[in-house]
């Protein structure tokens, strides 16, 4: 279900989309621009929440790429689901 992160895990996403937008990314560049300890767990977190998703590098099956959802599109599924919740 996709709903709002915790603050902490959405000052990751934030640092990250005005880097990546919607591009894929590794955990390496990731890193890079957050310079956070706790980027696998955010990650992580983002992923359960709807605003992230991994896949396979093509170069290296044992590693991972990431890309950003759209902020809009999450935060106009989050609205509606809370209306039809009401």
């Amino acid at each position: 279900m996709d709903e709002l992160p915790p603050s902490w895990a959405f000052k990751i996403y934030s640092k990250l989309y005005v880097k990546f937008k919607d591009k894929k990314f590794s955990n390496e560049e990731a890193q890079k621009i957050t310079k956070n300890n706790n980027l696998n767990q955010g990650l992580s977190r983002l992923k359960r929440d709807g605003w992230l998703k991994i896949y396979l590098d093509p170069k290296n099956s044992r590693k991972s790429l990431y890309q950003l959802n759209n902020p809009e599109d999450i935060i106009y599924t989050i609205i509606v689901e809370n209306a039809k919740a009401n």
